[in-house]
C-alpha cells in the first residue's frame, strides 16, 4: 500500500488539533511525508526507518541518537498485517507514550478511510465512464462493454431507463454564488448528487453530471418511473429550492437500448418543453406522434400546413379556438370531458368549435378533419 503524501498531511493536521503534539508520518523507508514542521518534510528519519523493519515501537531519548530525529516515540503503522508506514510523535517519550496506541490506531483508521474513499471514487469515475459509453451512439462493441460492466459490477440484465434531468434556469442559480463561483457550482452539482442518489437504489443505478445543467440517471425499475420522478422534483425543490425538468426515456433490457433510451429522453425533453412548457416530466411514451413529426422533413412538413394557412395565420382564429380544438381532441372528441379540462361550459366548447368550422371551414366534428388540424397544430408547435 502507497501512502499518500497529500492525505497524511490532512491527517496529521487533524490529529495535531486534538492532541496539541507535534505529529509526523513516515513511509517504510523512513522517510517524513507529513509533519506538524514542514521544514522537516522529505528528510529522512533513522528511527522511522528502523520501527518499520523491526515491526516494533522506537523510542528516542535524545536529539541526537538518530539521525535526523527528535525525541518522542515512533510506531510502526499497519494495513491487513503490512507496515505501510511509521507515525512519530515528538516530545519528552515519558509524557508522549501513552499517546502512543491510540494515535497509532486512530492514524491507522484515518488512512484506511482516506483508501476506501478512493476506492469508492475510481469506482464511481468508472461507472460514470461505463455509463457514458453505453447512451453514446458510436459505442464500443457489445462485448467489450459487457466485460466493462462484469468489471464494475453492473449488472446489464437489470431492467432500467435512461432520464435526463435538467435544472431550470440554471443561470440565474449560479448567479446567487458571487465568489468562487466554480468551487460552488460543483459543491452545488455534488448536492445533487447527493440528493439523487439519496432516493436511488445504490446496487443498480448510475447518477452523474453529464454537463453545465444536465444530469443523467440511469434508473434500476425497482419503482414506479412516476412516483419517483415525484420524490425528486419534491425532495431537489426541498433542499435546493430549485425546479427540474426530467426526460425518460424507454425500458433498457440489452447493451443497445441504452443509447435509444437516451435518445429518445432528450426528444421527450426537447419536445415537452415546446408543447408543454408548464410540465416538469416528459415521458417518450407520451409523445411517440410528436417524436414521428419531429422527424418529418422540413420541406414535406410545409406542403401539409399549406392546407391549414387560415388557421395560423387569420389573426380572428384567436390562440384559445386552437387551444380549445387541440384539448378537444386530446379527449378523446368528448365535448363533456374537454370542457371539465378547460374549466368551462360545455355550450362554451361547441361554440368555439362552431367557430373554427365557420372562419376556416373545417368540420372539427369530423374525426379525420379533427385529426388532420391537432398534427397541424402540433407540427407549428414543434418549429
Amino acid at each position: 500500500m502507497r501512502i499518500e503524501t497529500v492525505e497524511c498531511q490532512k491527517i496529521v493536521d487533524r490529529v495535531i488539533s486534538i492532541l496539541g503534539k507535534n505529529i509526523n508520518i513516515m513511509n517504510d523507508q523512513g522517510i517524513i511525508i507529513a509533519s506538524g514542521n514542514a521544514q522537516r518534510i522529505g528528510t529522512y528519519h533513522e528511527a522511522a526507518k528502523l520501527a518499520a523493519q523491526t515491526k516494533r515501537e522506537i523510542i528516542v531519548d535524545t536529539d541526537t541518537r538518530f539521525v535526523g530525529c527528535k525525541k518522542g516515540i515512533n510506531l510502526p503503522i499497519y494495513n491487513d498485517s503490512e507496515v505501510f508506514g511509521v507515525i512519530g510523535i515528538t516530545g519528552e517519550p515519558t509524557e508522549v507514550k501513552g499517546y502512543g496506541v491510540i494515535v497509532k490506531e486512530l492514524v491507522e483508521m484515518m488512512i484506511q478511510e482516506s483508501e476506501r474513499n478512493k476506492i469508492e471514487l475510481y469506482q464511481q469515475q468508472a461507472l460514470k465512464n461505463l455509463a457514458i459509453e453505453l447512451i453514446r451512439e458510436n459505442a464500443p462493441s457489445l462485448e467489450n462493454l459487457s466485460w466493462r460492466a462484469q468489471l464494475v459490477d453492473f449488472e446489464i440484465k437489470v431492467a432500467r431507463t435512461v432520464m435526463v434531468v435538467d435544472i431550470c434556469n440554471f443561470g440565474l442559480v449560479i448567479r446567487r454564488f458571487n465568489k468562487d463561483t466554480e468551487v460552488k457550482v460543483q459543491e452545488y452539482k455534488q448536492n445533487m448528487i447527493n440528493i439523487i442518489n439519496s432516493i436511488s437504489n445504490r446496487t443498480h443505478d448510475i447518477v452523474f453530471n453529464f454537463y453545465e445543467d444536465r444530469f443523467i440517471i440511469i434508473k434500476s425499475m425497482d419503482m414506479s418511473i412516476e412516483e419517483y420522478c415525484s420524490k425528486l422534483v419534491n425532495k431537489v425543490k426541498d433542499k435546493l429550492g430549485i425546479e427540474l425538468n426530467i426526460g425518460v426515456g424507454c425500458i433498457c433490457e440489452e447493451i443497445n437500448d441504452y443509447y435509444k433510451s437516451y435518445s429518445l429522453a432528450n426528444s421527450a425533453m426537447e419536445i415537452g418543453r415546446k408543447i408543454k412548457p408548464e410540465q416538469l416530466l416528459y415521458n417518450w411514451s407520451d409523445y411517440r406522434l410528436e417524436t414521428l413529426l419531429q422527424a418529418v422533413e422540413e420541406e414535406k412538413k410545409n406542403q401539409f400546413l399549406e392546407s391549414f394557412d387560415k388557421i395560423f395565420y387569420d389573426s380572428e382564429v384567436e390562440k384559445e379556438l386552437k387551444h380549445t380544438l387541440k384539448t378537444y381532441f386530446e379527449q378523446g372528441m368528448n365535448i363533456q370531458n374537454t370542457a371539465k379540462v378547460l374549466y368551462v361550459h360545455r355550450n362554451t366548447v361547441l361554440y368555439r368549435l362552431n367557430r373554427l368550422k365557420e372562419q376556416c371551414g373545417f368540420d372539427v366534428m369530423n374525426s379525420y378533419n379533427c385529426m388532420l388540424i391537432y398534427i397541424a397544430i402540433l407540427l407549428k408547435e414543434l418549429g
